[in-house]
């Protein structure tokens, strides 16, 4: 069985379509996780760095995560 040229094109264009995509998704959810640290961070008075807390949260989103939790459930975090 001989598949056409166009077949493959089809398909090839699919899988940079759904990469491209998943890029564009790991960077908004980075984003959305990085403005909920910003509000954390500024309701317990803690000094913030854009930069630094985007690189944080799209390197290492499982461990934003936990710090947000934990820090949440502290005494410390001002409701």
């Amino acid at each position: 069985m001989v598949m056409s040229q166009e077949c493959c094109i089809t398909s090839h264009g699919c899988y940079i379509a759904a990469g491209v995509f998943e890029w564009i998704g790991t960077f908004l959810a980075a984003f959305v996780l990085c403005q909920q640290r910003q509000e954390i961070m500024r309701k317990s008075s803690i000094p913030t760095n854009y930069f630094k807390d985007y690189l944080t949260a799209l390197c290492c989103y499982c461990c934003v995560l936990v710090q947000h939790e934990r820090h949440v459930r502290s005494a410390a975090y001002q409701r």
